[in-house]
């Protein structure tokens, strides 16, 4: 039997190309019911600033869950994304056990809400209390495309509001790197402590503040601080585009012809590269398309521009290549 961090370990590190879409989509999904949160107290009183002690935790007692200011679970949160529609009874009825195990630890409570996050409709059993996730735009089918378009439109609703002069896909790109920089920050914790992976990512100091969310909000920026957080979105989006080619990918017959493992090593290596870097990479893989001129307050043209043409490149080029893929990827950054 795997061990459970093991389990976890696979989830956050995501080396495994089968859970980079998941990894990705759950990512979009915590940052969407944090803004929901956001949005929805300041219109019942802009004066009630109480959610700034809420906490956003990550893959510690669900795929993500909302903690309150005495760290009691306000929400609890499953998401699956998936090519084909699949039969969710399992998964929610693992939900309703788990936090059967939170109640009598204390952490959830009777008011604690439960809700599922998906691509396709499904039907729930109404005793199992499991709520599809319904947001502002009133959707319960979650498709990665239309969870980035909800949450551009909360943030345009949160500028106004707020009075905010920073641009939009700023403050975009910081809310996705910030979910992006606590997984790697803890999984690093993980490395050098003594301490079970469980354990570690339920500690008060590994979840995100909503006061970190709050600052990315409200804050300003500088223009090279921009220029590094574009590069941020569009790794984000072309990770998106490579998981959507490698899930065509199903069995050995797909793969004839190409090293699977040199593929799944320089995806691995990819999701950890700093985005400065990444955009050196897409450029020379893309040397004719002009970045520059990207509209970065548009998702649709941001993922088209490191759309799937790229994306399956890539995949032939590393994978047709015998050679072993070396620990860091330079290959594309450093002119040799």
């Amino acid at each position: 039997m795997e061990k459970e961090d093991e389990k976890v370990l696979r989830r956050f590190y995501n080396s495994a190309i089968g859970s980079w879409a998941g990894y990705i989509y759950q990512g979009l999904c915590a940052v969407h019911v944090s803004l929901h949160i956001i949005l929805n107290s300041i219109n019942k009183d802009e004066n009630d600033i109480t959610f700034l002690n809420y906490k956003l935790y990550l893959d510690a007692f669900d795929d993500f869950s909302i903690h309150d200011d005495t760290n009691k679970a306000i929400s609890l949160h499953q998401c699956k994304l998936y090519k084909e529609k699949k039969d969710f009874t399992s998964a929610i009825d693992q939900m309703v056990e788990q936090n059967s195990y939170l109640l009598a630890d204390g952490i959830s409570t009777n008011d604690t809400k439960l809700y599922f996050h998906s691509n396709h409709k499904f039907e729930i059993d109404p005793s199992k209390n499991v709520t599809r996730y319904v947001g502002a735009s009133k959707e319960d089918t979650w498709t990665a495309l239309k969870i980035l378009k909800a949450i551009k439109e909360i943030v345009v609703i949160l500028t106004k509001l707020l009075h905010i002069t920073k641009p939009i896909s700023a403050t975009l790109c910081s809310l996705y790197n910030l979910i992006n920089e606590t997984v790697l920050k803890n999984h690093n914790k993980f490395c050098v402590e003594k301490i079970e992976l469980r354990e570690l990512v339920r500690k008060e100091d590994s979840a995100i503040s909503f006061k970190e969310i709050w600052k990315i909000l409200t804050s300003d920026i500088t223009q090279d601080c921009e220029e590094w957080e574009k590069s941020h979105i569009m790794k984000f989006h072309f990770i998106q585009n490579l998981a959507d080619v490698l899930e065509t990918y199903e069995d050995d017959q797909d793969w004839y012809g190409l090293h699977k493992d040199n593929v799944e090593k320089a995806a691995s290596l990819i999701s950890e590269m700093d985005p400065t870097d990444f955009y050196l990479t897409i450029k020379r893989l893309h040397p004719e398309h002009s970045f520059d001129n990207i509209d970065y307050s548009n998702d649709l043209e941001i993922k088209n521009s490191t759309n799937d043409r790229s994306a399956q490149d890539l995949i032939d080029l590393i994978g047709s290549s015998s050679h072993k893929i070396r620990e860091k990827i330079d290959w594309f950054t450093t002119v040799h």
